[in-house]
């Protein structure tokens, strides 16, 4: 079930309404932060992860590997802990991060002006508390100090082969968080391809795409899984994506299904591993009535959202 309708990277045409409910959502979410201690227990989860599931299936210390994040997006605090435990990293992502002055010129320039101010804003307001409370939190979980040398972060697409006849590797781990749902079907068939050529012998792509099909899949911030221990006044219906598409989302999405995805991922890796870790996040919006109108999707679909693979190539 391919669902793709525009096969473009660039962000999606939102309403002007549409995009200032979005902002003033992002500008509220990232107040909390700014007043309390933000917490980075799931990105320091991540790193646990990846060195065990790593080293169960290589049999070889994580320390050693060479290692590709794919989609580092603004804040790259994962390869930046890496980088300060002393891994050897890379990293790759289509959008200019804002981590000076100048940059915020360079993402005006690649991706407009709506972007850039966004990206400041963060920067300007919120940036530095939050990373003064990531590095204390690495050195408490790590006994490390950060290491933010930016020398390690690449702005170039995934899908392009120059990218990778730059930066070849072979890596022994790729991984990437939220990222395979924002590349169209064709260009992330190509980086998919490209990463397994990119891999060492029995190399491993950990991936956890977040799937359109499931309730978070259409990338609202009210149906943000984080939202769900919480009560709030959701003005987009549950899997509205799905149906009428009556809000659309500040961001460009694939709209692939989770069998989409592991069609792609099947001709070049095996998958060893496929897992919910949000479990049936949503069932109890889902009533009969909607259920009916979703009938051309099953459960497997519905409760996908983040959705994590295990990969090896082939």
């Amino acid at each position: 079930m391919n669902l793709e309708a525009n096969p473009t990277r660039s962000s999606a045409v939102v309403s002007f309404t549409n995009r200032l409910r979005y902002g003033w959502h992002l500008l509220s979410s990232n107040s909390r932060s700014f007043f309390s201690v933000t917490d980075f227990s799931g990105i320091f989860d991540d790193l646990r992860r990846y060195k065990a599931v790593y080293e169960k299936i290589s049999g070889r210390p994580l320390c050693d590997a060479r290692v590709l994040e794919v989609g580092f997006g603004q804040r790259p605090f994962r390869v930046f802990a890496l980088q300060s435990l002393g891994l050897q990293t890379t990293a790759v992502d289509v959008e200019q991060p804002t981590l000076s002055y100048w940059d915020s010129v360079k993402v005006a320039k690649r991706h407009g002006i709506y972007r850039a101010f966004k990206s400041l804003v963060r920067r300007q307001v919120f940036d530095a508390k939050v990373y003064r409370d990531f590095s204390k939190q690495l050195q408490a979980q790590f006994g490390v100090n950060l290491d933010k040398d930016r020398k390690c972060l690449i702005t170039d697409d995934c899908a392009s082969a120059q990218f990778w006849q730059q930066n070849s590797g072979p890596y022994d781990l790729i991984y990437s968080e939220d990222v395979f749902e924002h590349i169209p079907s064709v260009d992330l068939e190509t980086a998919v391809e490209h990463m397994a050529n990119h891999l060492a012998p029995r190399g491993l792509l950990l991936t956890t795409p977040m799937v359109f099909t499931g309730i978070c899949g259409g990338h609202h911030i009210e149906w943000y899984s984080g939202t769900f221990n919480r009560s709030i006044n959701r003005k987009v219906p549950p899997w509205d994506h799905l149906l009428d598409n009556s809000f659309e989302a500040d961001t460009y999405l694939n709209k692939l299904s989770r069998r989409d995805y592991i069609k792609i991922f099947t001709r070049y890796f095996n998958i060893l591993e496929e897992s919910t870790p949000l479990g049936a996040l949503g069932n109890e919006f889902l009533t009969e009535d909607l259920r009916r109108k979703l009938s051309d999707y099953d459960d497997y679909e519905l409760f996908s959202n983040n959705v994590s693979f295990v990969l090896q190539k082939k």
